[in-house]
């Protein structure tokens, strides 16, 4: 999946360790991508800078701003985004832990739990969200996984008819996209998904 102007993509993955890995093929756009969409740590961040967005990591979450096509970055149109847990029926997993994010190349990882990843790509077309469960966390098999987030920010957030979210100012001009949710499991199936916004809470939930 992926966000056509700003914001990242909401995806979760469930992997498997087993089997043969094959290298991959050498794509160059891949490897200028990446050259151009480095994070720079600067007092404990890590930031990047693209023609579209900004975004800056830090322990507490993300935060990212759109920049216009002239260069102005839209700081009042920012999003704070941070992990709150997960949960399944009436269990509640915790995960408002300060934790510094672990960087690769253009890829940083919150490290949520030793079996759940938090992983964010930085691309020219967004960030790139997504998780990573290494085994079943322990949810009910008759209740929904849901994925928590804190969201704060001026704009409104409305729902889009692309299964994805939208947040808007108050005239209503889109500033920052955030795609549906693609589920692959270990086997390899795929389901979509769309993430909803609760304005009460000021957050969004997979």
């Amino acid at each position: 999946p992926h966000l056509t102007d700003s914001f990242a993509i909401a995806s979760q993955e469930q992997t498997t360790l087993s089997g043969l890995s094959t290298k991959p093929p050498f794509v160059i756009n891949s490897v200028i991508e990446k050259a151009e969409h480095l994070p720079v740590l600067k007092e404990g961040y890590y930031i990047v800078e693209d023609s579209s967005y900004t975004a800056m990591f830090s322990p507490r979450g993300v935060i990212y701003t759109p920049v216009t096509s002239g260069g102005v970055t839209l700081d009042p149109f920012s999003l704070r985004v941070s992990q709150i847990g997960t949960s399944s029926g009436d269990t509640f997993w915790n995960q408002e832990q300060v934790i510094k994010p672990q960087q690769k190349e253009n890829t940083l990882v919150y490290k949520r739990t030793q079996d759940i990843d938090e992983v964010y790509d930085l691309l020219s077309k967004g960030v790139e969200q997504s998780w990573v469960f290494r085994k079943k966390p322990g949810f009910s098999a008759s209740s929904d996984l849901r994925i928590i987030m804190d969201v704060k920010t001026s704009l409104f957030g409305k729902a889009t008819p692309q299964m994805g979210l939208e947040f808007v100012d108050g005239r209503g001009t889109p500033y920052v996209k955030y795609s549906k949710a693609v589920i692959r499991d270990a086997e390899g199936k795929i389901l979509e998904a769309a993430p909803s916004w609760d304005a009460g809470t000021s957050r969004i939930v997979l």
